[in-house]
């Protein structure tokens, strides 16, 4: 329910499909099987695509957390590679250092005093997100609420 979320959550969202495609550095066109609003989210996963890759959900929640995608076919085992649908699970120390830094970035701010974020409008963000037919998300808007 979207008057649980605060503006500072990090969302996960499960939609039935996904009809976005992109174009790789090679030149190759996928479907997209999640997407992410950016860093901060929302992210938003395809229910079919999740059940065939358990890494994707957490490869789109990574991206809230400002890690970018790879597409050297060298790096299939990583988890942030997103090509031919596959999503590995190793994740670098490079990687590790700039979620960190993104987190006790976020942490530093909270301890400051009352944290409160209003630019951070998480239900907003996603219910934009989603209704960008751009995106192609296809789910239950009857549900959605």
């Amino acid at each position: 329910m979207l008057s649980q979320l605060s503006g500072n959550d990090f969302v996960l969202v499960v939609v039935d499909d996904i009809r976005f495609s992109f174009t790789d550095k090679y030149g190759k066109s996928h479907k997209a099987g999640g997407l992410t609003n950016g860093t901060g989210g929302p992210a938003i996963v395809s229910y079919n695509d999740w059940a065939k890759n358990p890494y994707l959900a957490v490869h789109e929640f990574f991206h809230t957390l400002s890690l970018d995608d790879i597409e050297d076919h060298s790096q299939k085992q990583r988890l942030m590679y997103h090509l031919e649908g596959n999503s590995g699970s190793s994740i670098s120390n490079q990687e590790l250092i700039d979620v960190n830094r993104y987190i006790m970035g976020d942490i530093s701010n909270v301890t400051r005093g009352r944290y409160a974020n209003p630019g951070l409008n998480t239900v907003n963000k996603l219910r934009t997100f989603l209704n960008r037919s751009s995106n192609g998300f296809i789910f239950n808007k009857a549900k959605f609420r």
